[in-house]
């Protein structure tokens, strides 16, 4: 029995009738092939703080049983953690003998449920014969999720679409009722249909990309809704957990049309291959991202996936019948302000002009609504005052930012056990922001995220508390794969620009990427010194930028890691740095060396991105021009011409995106002036 000498032992345990049984043991034992606690790091270290803490979570989380084993509740962290969510409740055993003290079971009671079996019987019966059930039964969704089209079970009331457009707090059930035309929730946008028909084409693909805030998440419950109830099984992947795969497999074995949802796909790379390798071809998959990671991903994604070509749709703009619909939605809602008088034909105008097309730019239009920015401002107050969980509410709000969804566990695995304290969950203001009964973060809408931490939050307790909550990333991504792509996340500068204000808010970038640099996955990342590289080019650091183009490139050498991200911005830096130098001797090595980069990237790249950077040969042009020789004239028609007849040769649609408009424009003045 020496296995169970020592208190502090507990087993998690999960099982099906193809994966029948699986034990994680913990604590002070003396068996080497268990992961163990030993005095020096079980006094020096919280469990919160530990290495191991993440798997932990995850482990119980994704657990059908856990079982502990000699093991009172009296120790604090891991009381804290019972007590994070009554789900664990439900599934906690106590193995204390037969006979505890009156108040050791009332303790119990607390976080579950008292055996009354010794160690030795406990022992007994988990070395029996394996146990196998009766019928056949699936493996646990944890990493997936079956959607269920369920009708919201609580009535709706405008407060409801406040909180959406404020907070982001979506209802699948009222989402589910607004598609089924009982009640007014959620705009249908066009977009929508074409969507739907591409989906139904099935096996297909579709990519929805929008910028932040532009409504992809809300389309995607939409489309979620509206494909359960015309006949497809609808999955989402939700998790990035071990048994993953192994959920997949599972999943792609079902009959009939099946759709498999996949937001931020840009984090989801390996299950997409996974998928494209055992799908029968009676699927559909929809993916989304933000239009940057999709424009980096699409052509990749689509070879992974085995599915012929992969639509994609982007919702960035409104075309006209969508905004004519939110005008009238406006209505419904008084959400016009000061604006309510106006004719329908000048609020159009409004939305068209002075917002952009853009759901994003129409959000920060309904801040101004009387009955939305009362609510914005008590929540912004109310958080201003929390200074004992400030570090939390950020990071609340740069995880709505990176459009990553939040839950209790995740907060505390970036914050510290202050989230499992008692006065942090019966407090006021973080009950507003996250439902404790579900285990959801209400607020995660990017554009009050954004809005928030760029016009109202103190900048430097921001800087502060991102330096922790990356560094607690840093350390939990050594064990998840989840906690690696919200790291990456984090170092995105197009991410980062939108954790400060606009006003000096580049300094404080600059500050953040030093503070990164020092962490285990970000030393040697590629990607990492290409982000701080962009960052230093936008604050016209170019010695600095140089040189961390310099680092971006030696790692990826090393890893063996393709550099065509690092070869498009490298490129605007040679570009850039020419102009601001002014020395016409070095400008026409600048253009060759920007050149070479450009048109390689053309040959093979069929977006936007060479020809948003070839918009600088055109400045480049402007600033050179009238200093070079005849031959380098020459030399840089050549140039613009290739250029203009790569243009010419690309899908009508990405011809008419603006930069590539732009971009044929510039080059044609180049060739028009020779």
């Amino acid at each position: 029995m020496d296995k169970f000498e020592y208190a502090g032992i507990f087993g998690i345990a999960w099982g099906t009738s193809l994966y029948p049984f699986k034990w994680v043991g913990f604590g002070f034992e003396r068996d080497a092939s268990q992961i163990r606690l030993t005095d020096s790091s079980y006094l020096t270290s919280a469990l919160t703080d530990s290495d191991w803490a993440v798997r932990l979570r995850q482990d119980i989380d994704a657990a059908q049983a856990v079982f502990f084993v000699g093991y009172s509740t009296y120790d604090i962290d891991i009381a804290r953690l019972l007590n994070s969510k009554p789900a664990i409740r439900e599934k906690s055993f106590f193995v204390v003998g037969s006979s505890p003290t009156a108040i050791l079971k009332r303790r119990i009671e607390k976080f579950g449920f008292n055996t009354e079996m010794t160690a030795e019987a406990f022992f007994s019966e988990i070395t029996k014969d394996e146990y196998a059930p009766k019928i056949k039964t699936s493996l646990p969704e944890i990493c997936i999720r079956t959607y269920q089209p369920i009708p919201a079970r609580i009535p709706f009331a405008d407060r409801d679409v406040f909180d959406l457009f404020m907070i982001g707090r979506l209802s699948e059930g009222f989402v589910f009722d607004s598609v089924s035309g009982k009640i007014k929730y959620v705009l249908q946008r066009k977009a929508l249909a074409r969507v739907l028909n591409l989906l139904e084409a099935s096996p297909a693909a579709v990519a929805i990309h929008s910028s932040l805030g532009n409504g992809k998440t809300v389309f995607l419950d939409m489309v979620k809704a509206i494909a359960a109830t015309s006949g497809f099984t609808v999955v989402e992947l939700v998790k990035q957990r071990d048994g993953l795969f192994e959920e997949l497999n599972e999943v792609l074995k079902r009959d009939g049309k099946l759709l498999l949802v996949i937001d931020n796909y840009g984090d989801w790379q390996e299950a997409i291959r996974f998928i494209g390798m055992h799908h029968k071809k009676n699927i559909s998959i929809l993916l989304a991202a933000r239009a940057s990671t999709n424009d980096v991903l699409a052509t990749r994604i689509q070879g992974f996936l085995n599915l012929g070509e992969l639509n994609e749709v982007s919702l960035d703009k409104l075309i006209d019948s969508d905004l004519l619909e939110i005008v009238r939605f406006m209505d419904t809602y008084g959400f016009w302000g000061d604006k309510a008088s106006w004719s329908e034909d000048r609020k159009l105008r409004h939305l068209s002009n002075n917002c952009g097309r853009e759901w994003h730019a129409i959000l920060i239009e309904l801040f101004k609504a009387p009955q939305i920015r009362d609510r914005l401002d008590s929540l912004i107050h109310a958080i201003q005052a929390e200074t004992n969980f400030n570090t939390i509410l950020i990071a609340i709000l740069v995880l709505a930012i990176i459009d990553h969804p939040a839950t209790s566990d995740i907060l505390t695995d970036l914050c510290g056990e202050s989230t499992l304290t008692i006065g942090f969950r019966q407090n006021a203001v973080i009950r507003e922001l996250i439902d404790f009964e579900s285990d959801e973060v209400k607020l995660r809408s990017a554009v009050t995220g954004a809005f928030i931490l760029k016009r109202v939050a103190d900048p430097e307790l921001v800087l502060e508390s991102l330096k922790r909550i990356t560094k607690a990333a840093d350390q939990a991504s050594l064990v998840s794969r989840e906690y690696f792509a919200i790291l990456a996340a984090f170092t995105r500068f197009g991410n980062v620009q939108n954790f400060f204000p606009e006003e000096d808010g580049i300094s404080y970038v600059i500050r953040y990427y030093e503070a990164m640099k020092e962490l285990r996955q970000c030393r040697r990342y590629p990607l990492f010194w290409l982000q701080y590289a962009i960052a230093c080019l936008f604050h016209h650091d170019f010695a600095r930028a140089g040189t961390y183009f310099a680092s971006a490139y030696s790692f990826a050498k090393r890893n063996n890691f393709r550099t065509f991200q690092i070869d498009n911005h490298y490129a605007r830096y040679l570009l850039l740095k020419s102009i601001h130098d002014g020395n016409a001797l070095t400008a026409m090595d600048a253009f060759r060396n920007a050149q070479k980069l450009i048109v390689e990237q053309m040959k093979n790249e069929r977006l936007h991105y060479p020809y948003r950077t070839a918009l600088l040969v055109g400045d480049w042009f402007d600033a050179f021009g009238d200093q070079l020789t005849a031959e380098q004239l020459q030399e840089v028609k050549r140039a613009a011409s290739f250029i203009a007849a790569r243009i010419s040769e690309l899908p009508e649609l990405n011809q008419q995106h603006r930069d590539v408009v732009e971009c044929y424009r510039r080059m044609r003045l180049i060739i028009d002036k020779m």
